[in-house]
């Protein structure tokens, strides 16, 4: 087990790299750190604002960080270059997804003060030109977006809205699939293979399955909002972290739970599953991160 600390405050975001080698985390103090596989980090960028998005490139060649003040950062790794954009004004961007390609972005936004020049709600954004779109459905999303999940493989986007929408859908087909969760979703995640979609919905998480358009079981257990989730790459198991602070593991087929850690670390806001699926990393409001071998 690895313990992290660099951050001061509150982290919100956790994403491995696709090759395993990296672990970038970002938080209220603005700070985006690279942690390798030693423990030792390097700031990437200190933001005016806080840094509560993170998303890489299936390809590990580009990566994206979103602030709350409507600030996106976009890393090339193959040319050395960092841009910089605005595209949803002072909004808050809460969710990114790289889609198949790399070149164009699915971001999510919430303008939760009415500030002046907020643009919330799901665009599509090509960081190579900065332009932005809306998504090519007849369904349009032009009101916050409180969490949003990609799977680049499967060509799949899934985000929720206020009330209690929740949406995915499949960038070859025109027509999206909705589910009415009973609550306000936190937090969703899409699994590997495209199959199932898990929302955070108060102190449970939701399975779905996609192919079915279908409840498949809730995961019940945490006494508090679960706020993260993850799965893991081969499909077997299901990360939540909760405000609880504990983060528990499930069987993702099942929804039995496996184990339960409390890493003190405060609320839990981020969990994230190594590539290889042997790791997996938690963190939250006490700025520290936590990695730690999964078990079998």
């Amino acid at each position: 087990m690895q313990i992290l600390e660099g951050h001061k405050g509150a982290i919100q975001a956790l994403a491995f790299s696709p090759d395993g080698t990296t672990l970038a985390s970002a938080g209220q103090d603005g700070v985006l750190l690279k942690w390798d596989t030693s423990g030792a980090s390097s700031e990437l960028i200190h933001a005016d604002g806080p840094l509560g998005s993170l998303a890489f490139g299936e390809s590990g060649r580009r990566f994206a960080a979103g602030g709350t003040d409507g600030s996106l950062a976009v890393w090339n790794f193959e040319q050395g270059l960092v841009k910089m954009f605005r595209p949803v004004g002072s909004s808050s961007i809460t969710g990114l997804a790289f889609l198949p390609g790399e070149s164009q972005l699915a971001v999510a936004s919430v303008d939760e003060h009415g500030k002046s020049g907020g643009k919330p709600g799901l665009m599509l954004f090509d960081w190579q030109s900065g332009r932005s779109r809306s998504l090519p459905i007849d369904q349009g999303v032009s009101t916050s977006v409180r969490a949003l999940a990609g799977q680049a493989k499967q060509r799949l986007l899934a985000w929720t809205t206020e009330p209690r929408a929740l949406t995915v859908w499949n960038q070859t087909k025109p027509d999206p699939i909705n589910f009415k969760p009973t609550s306000p979703c936190n937090a969703l995640a899409i699994s590997p293979d495209g199959l199932a979609l898990v929302a955070a919905c108060d102190w449970k998480a939701i399975v779905y399955g996609i192919v079915r358009k279908q409840e498949r079981f809730a995961l019940t257990g945490h006494k508090g909002n679960v706020r993260s989730l993850a799965i893991s790459p081969d499909n077997r198991r299901i990360l939540t972290g909760s405000w609880d602070k504990t983060v528990k593991c499930w069987e993702a087929d099942s929804g039995r739970e496996v184990s339960s850690y409390d890493w003190r670390i405060g609320r839990v806001n981020c969990v994230a599953f190594a590539p290889d699926g042997l790791r997996a990393a938690a963190a939250g409001d006490e700025g520290k991160i936590i990695v730690w071998d999964v078990e079998e």
